[in-house]
């Protein structure tokens, strides 16, 4: 998405950090207990692996470019789901 040390990419973590946080609160508060915190975990895994692979995806050639962006995009489809569901 964007080069490293630039405010796009500060944007980017702020983002998902935000996205992640949501995503705590929701499993937290629908779920309860330890298994809330233990879905609420993979959640957030979730969302650094998000941006794990928009961090690479700049970084790839051929088809594993092509299995980073799907890797990308479906993992801020379900972080963005997951957060939106919330709200």
């Amino acid at each position: 998405m964007t080069d490293e040390g630039s405010f796009p990419q500060f944007a980017k973590f702020v983002l998902f950090g935000a996205l992640a946080a949501l995503n705590v609160r929701l499993f937290v508060v629908t779920i309860g207990g330890i298994w809330g915190a233990v879905v609420a975990g993979a959640a957030v895994m979730s969302a650094c692996f998000a941006v794990y692979y928009w961090n690479r995806v700049d970084k790839s050639k051929g088809s594993h470019l092509r299995v980073m962006q799907v890797g990308a995009a479906g993992f801020t489809a379900l972080a963005v789901l997951h957060a939106t569901a919330s709200v």
